[in-house]
């Protein structure tokens, strides 16, 4: 969410346009970023996550909508965030848009109720879909960045769905980031294949069938894993790659330009995650070139099915994730980069989401949404 915004600051920079934005933050403050202005709110902290806060106090968020004045609200969290918003806008007929940013299923309720009887992770699973509608039915409008998230969206009932793709940054994510020495710094052996993955280490990212797929791979020919993140399953990676050479776990990448060095001297980019709506690391990785092997399951697939860039493993089956790693590197080579490259370049550039982002709130103001 936060390369999403950090995109919309830089194009709305070149509209005619007022973008206020307003996220959760330690205390109050206030700052101008081109034709954007933030405002942070106090928020308090979750608890064993990366910074992540809530946001709560809905008199400052009705201060700065009554300063703003805004014809537009776009709503990028489910949780507390549209009820405050409405609080805040009583009064005030502005039309809200909900960005469906995560997949509250696969990624909040799937990992972590697997253990659980069949039949309390059916009715976990449907008390978290219908919080889903509840939520999302109320917006005049609900984005999404995935043909399969807006069908599975449509299909618990929720109406004014519409598809906007997100971008990436063509110029940073580029095949030029390729780096000779960064697989010899891993002690990677020449000839060898770089398989890497980077995002939030945790659960919900089904890492732990990878991993296991890795192991169950020849040696000889299996390709080096690179695990870059963090997040609470770190220590159990890091423990396993202490006692096995071809695989690394390294923190967290802040850096772009340095993580499109990684994805670009790489030669498979490994989406793991089933609740993913959008899937913007792999969509990173093709930018670089580098093909990838994704999970059949959340918004992964639609970078992948119909692309010839990749290929899919059947999701939780260590034996699938194996087979399609092993598909892969007999077809690994310059080809296959240039042709993911090429889809990335028709695919993915920020210009054309922001393009489609401004006909949609224009067609929302004028009462031609429905056309």
């Amino acid at each position: 969410m936060k390369t999403y915004l950090d995109a919309k600051i830089r194009d709305f920079s070149e509209r005619d346009v007022a973008h206020t934005l307003v996220i959760p933050g330690p205390e109050f403050c206030r700052e101008d970023r081109g034709n954007s202005v933030i405002y942070r709110i106090p928020g308090v902290a979750i608890p064993n996550t990366p910074g992540y806060r809530l946001l709560l106090r809905s008199h400052f968020l009705r201060e700065v909508i009554r300063q703003e004045r805004p014809q537009v609200i776009e709503v990028g969290s489910p949780f507390l965030v549209p009820h405050l918003t409405r609080r805040a806008t009583h009064g005030r007929a502005v039309p809200m848009l909900g960005f469906y940013h995560a997949d509250l299923v696969r990624t909040y309720v799937d990992p972590y109720v697997g253990r659980w009887s069949p039949g309390l992770q059916e009715w976990i699973r449907g008390r978290a879909a219908r919080f889903v509608r509840n939520v999302y039915a109320q917006f005049d409008l609900t984005l999404v960045a995935s043909h399969s998230v807006a069908r599975e969206l449509e299909g618990l009932g929720i109406k004014n769905v519409v598809r906007v793709s997100l971008g990436v940054d063509l110029a940073c994510f580029h095949p030029r980031r390729a780096t000779p020495g960064l697989k010899e710094a891993l002690g990677v052996p020449a000839g060898k294949l770089l398989a890497v993955f980077a995002g939030r280490l945790c659960p919900e990212k089904g890492l732990d069938v990878v991993v296991e797929a890795h192991a169950r791979m020849d040696p000889a020919t299996r390709p080096h894993l690179l695990l870059v993140g963090e997040g609470p399953s770190q220590p159990g990676f890091q423990a396993i790659a202490d006692s096995r050479p071809d695989l690394t776990v390294q923190p967290f990448e802040s850096d772009k330009l340095k993580l499109a060095r990684i994805f670009a001297s790489s030669d498979i980019y490994l989406g793991a995650g089933p609740g993913e709506t959008f899937g913007l690391s792999v969509a990173e990785a093709m930018a670089t070139g580098t093909p990838m092997v994704g999970v059949d399951s959340g918004a992964v697939p639609d970078r992948i099915r119909g692309s010839d860039s990749g290929e899919l493993y059947q999701r939780g089956d260590p034996e699938s994730v194996r087979s399609a790693i092993l598909r892969l590197t007999r077809r690994v080579g310059p080809e296959l980069r240039q042709r993911t490259r090429a889809l990335a370049l028709r695919e993915y550039g920020w210009k054309r989401t922001f393009d489609a982002l401004f006909r949609i709130y224009r067609a929302l103001l004028s009462g031609e949404m429905a056309a």
